[in-house]
């Protein structure tokens, strides 16, 4: 077989879709699995008030204030409109976080889905945008990768393990993100980033979508996160 380029990888995703084959990501270190489309582990529910998690892990996350679209769900930026899931006790060392979403309008930090705290916190992986770039922190003070600017109102990939990171179609080389072992002191939040307290943190929420999260207890390769984004590109119409 010759060497497998990038056209090759669409056209094996694109068949994968067209075979039913919806959600043919990397299963093995899969914690946590949100999808839009398939919202619920029986389809999709409109009126649900749980994001039920697809992984069997079981982490699944509740919903305040939220609305479902067809392939996303929406928040208001308001304090009280996010979602609460559990801890999780992280033992590989290693951590991958994937969401696909958009924003309407933007505070200064915008929490997007992670083990968020507000506060001096260890083992707390995170997805969150200061300033339109995307970054994610896994301890006050703690590593972190700047990205190029996102659009708003425009749908966005995003994607972080401590060995490699994607936004889009980009890829990029993490810088000081730490190993993640031992359970997170605080419980995962959604669309907003997180307070000392089990619900959000004031002027930090996300108004606008989200459509997919996951989240692994092992370090995606590059690779992987190419296939991931190509995925999820055809599967939530992500422009170019």
């Amino acid at each position: 077989m010759g060497r497998v380029t990038h056209a090759d990888t669409q056209m094996m995703m694109a068949y994968l879709l067209s075979r039913g084959s919806a959600l043919p990501y990397r299963k093995d270190g899969l914690i946590m699995h949100l999808d839009a489309i398939q919202n619920t582990r029986g389809g999709h529910n409109a009126s649900a008030t749980t994001w039920e998690d697809l992984s069997g892990v079981g982490m699944d996350v509740a919903l305040y204030n939220a609305t479902w679209g067809a392939d996303y769900c929406a928040f208001t930026g308001a304090d009280n409109s996010y979602g609460l899931g559990p801890k999780y006790p992280f033992a590989s060392g290693g951590v991958t976080i994937e969401v696909v979403f958009s924003m309407a309008t933007q505070n200064i930090n915008t929490g997007i889905a992670g083990w968020s705290y507000y506060g001096a916190s260890s083992n707390r992986p995170t997805i969150f945008v200061e300033y339109a770039k995307p970054l994610c922190v896994t301890g006050e003070g703690s590593g972190y990768r700047d990205m190029s600017n996102i659009a708003l109102a425009t749908t966005t990939y995003v994607a972080f393990s401590i060995t490699a990171a994607r936004k889009n179609a980009v890829a990029y080389v993490p810088t000081g993100i730490p190993s993640i072992t031992g359970t997170t002191p605080n419980r995962f939040r959604l669309a907003t980033y997180g307070s000392i307290a089990d619900a959000n943190y004031p002027g930090y929420g996300l108004n606008g979508r989200i459509m997919a999260v996951r989240v692994y207890d092992a370090n995606l390769s590059a690779a992987e996160l190419e296939a991931h984004w190509l995925i999820d590109k055809a599967r939530f119409n992500i422009p170019d």
